[in-house]
C-alpha cells in the first residue's frame, strides 16, 4: 500500500493496494475527517493537515486477515490565483438622463479568471443596478461598481467602478406677449424661468420689418 504522500485541498485520489494472498477486496478508511474522507477507494481531502489513510483485508478460508497497514498523505491548503476586473469603455455609454435605464453589454465587463463581475450602485440616489440593468433615478455622477468573489481557485478580486454623468431635462416657462404696437412700445422686458432654476438666455431669430 503506497499511496501518494500529498495532497491538495478540493481534490480527489484513488487508492489502490495488493494483498500476498491475491484477495482483493481490500477496505480503506481514514482519519480526521476534517481533513480527509473515504468513499469506496477514492480519499477526498476537505482541509489541510495530515489524513491518516489505513488499508484492511479480512481474509477468507485460507487466509488470516492481514494486518492493517496506513500512510500519511500530508494535505496542502490550495493556492489561488488573484484575479482582475476591467471595464470596456466600448460598451456603455458616459452619459445618462434621469429617468432612463439603460442595458449594459454582457461584454462592458470581463474578468482575467473568466468569472461573471457582479454589478452594483455606489451611488443609489443617482442610479440603481439590478442585474446588467442601470436606471438613472437622479442627477450626478454614477457610480456603477463590479465585483467578483472569486472561487477554489481565484481570490475575490478588487472592485473597479465606472462613472456614467447623468443629467435631468428640463423646461422653460416663457408667455411674453402675443402682439405689441410699435408705434407705443419700444422696448419689450422678456421674463423666462426653468424648471433647473438655470438663468435662461434669450436671443432673436427674425429680421427687423421696415416698411
Amino acid at each position: 500500500f503506497s499511496p501518494a504522500l500529498t495532497g491538495t485541498v478540493g481534490t480527489n485520489a484513488t487508492l489502490s493496494a495488493t494483498a500476498t494472498s491475491g484477495l482483493t477486496a481490500i477496505t480503506f478508511a481514514s482519519s480526521p475527517a476534517t481533513v480527509c474522507t473515504i468513499s469506496g477507494n477514492s480519499v477526498s481531502f476537505v482541509s489541510a493537515g495530515n489524513c491518516i489513510v489505513t488499508a484492511n483485508q479480512v481474509g477468507n478460508d485460507k487466509f488470516n486477515a492481514a494486518k492493517e497497514v496506513s500512510a500519511t498523505i500530508v494535505v496542502s491548503a490550495t493556492v489561488k490565483k488573484d484575479q482582475t476586473i476591467y471595464f470596456d469603455l466600448n460598451f456603455y455609454s458616459p452619459k445618462g438622463t434621469v429617468g432612463q435605464t439603460v442595458t449594459l453589454s454582457s461584454n462592458a465587463t470581463y474578468t482575467t479568471s473568466i468569472l461573471p463581475a457582479v454589478l452594483g450602485s455606489s451611488t443609489p440616489t443617482v442610479c440603481t443596478v439590478s442585474g446588467n440593468e442601470v436606471s438613472f433615478v437622479g442627477a450626478g455622477n454614477c457610480i456603477v461598481t463590479a465585483n467578483q468573489a472569486g472561487n477554489d481557485k481565484y481570490n475575490a478580486a478588487k472592485e473597479v467602478s465606472a462613472t456614467i454623468v447623468v443629467k435631468a431635462n428640463q423646461t422653460i416657462i416663457f408667455s411674453p406677449a402675443a402682439q405689441v404696437n410699435v408705434t407705443t412700445v419700444s422696448r419689450l422686458t422678456l421674463t423666462a424661468t426653468a424648471s433647473s432654476n438655470l438663468a435662461v438666455v434669450f436671443a432673436s431669430s427674425t429680421q427687423p420689418f421696415v416698411r
